[in-house]
């Protein structure tokens, strides 16, 4: 009889895990590249991603380009006074981005989070795997994509970094 209340205990304390998100349909896989820190995990549908660096203005991630910034999904964000701003941009050329919405697309970025301590900035988010959106790229499970990393000390978005670096990962 001990035994199975064990059983049901230990049954139970995985279900709250799951259902409170410490146990997740994947698990977290994490590169760096020079002083950028990322983590990622597949759920399903959706990557949900955390990205981090050494300053105290806006980080961003792009995923698959083409050509230097070119036809990346490129995420970008900072945190000011504990707020947290994110947004969704196209690689629109080798070396500029737009907003998704200024290009006709939709931000598709969700659960969007950020933290700044200690001089470091940490964006955490999920994006779809595939947004339908024509201005994201079209990420698979297993596949391997050049990934490229850029950083200021600024937290205007619009600012040229002064830091950047690229990297591979597989989903």
């Amino acid at each position: 009889m001990a035994n199975n209340q064990q059983k049901v205990f230990a049954m139970a304390l995985i279900l709250i895990a799951v259902v409170s998100g410490f146990i997740g349909a994947g698990e977290w896989k994490s590169a760096d590249a020079d002083d950028f820190h990322l983590e990622w995990m597949v759920d399903g549908s959706s990557l949900n991603i955390k990205v981090s660096a050494p300053t105290e203005g806006w980080v961003s991630v792009g995923f698959d380009p083409t050509n230097k910034m070119k036809d990346a999904n490129i995420i970008i964000g900072y945190v000011k006074d504990g707020t947290v701003v994110i947004e969704d941009h196209f690689g629109k050329g080798q070396i500029s981005h737009r907003n998704d919405e200024s290009l006709n697309g939709s931000d598709d970025v969700i659960n969007k989070s950020g933290t700044e301590r200690n001089r470091v900035t940490e964006l955490s988010f999920t994006i779809p795997l595939d947004s339908g959106d024509p201005n994201d790229r079209v990420l698979v499970e297993g596949q391997t994509y050049k990934v490229i990393f850029a950083s200021h000390s600024k937290d205007r978005i619009t600012m040229k970094h002064n830091r950047r670096t690229s990297g591979e990962i597989t989903l």
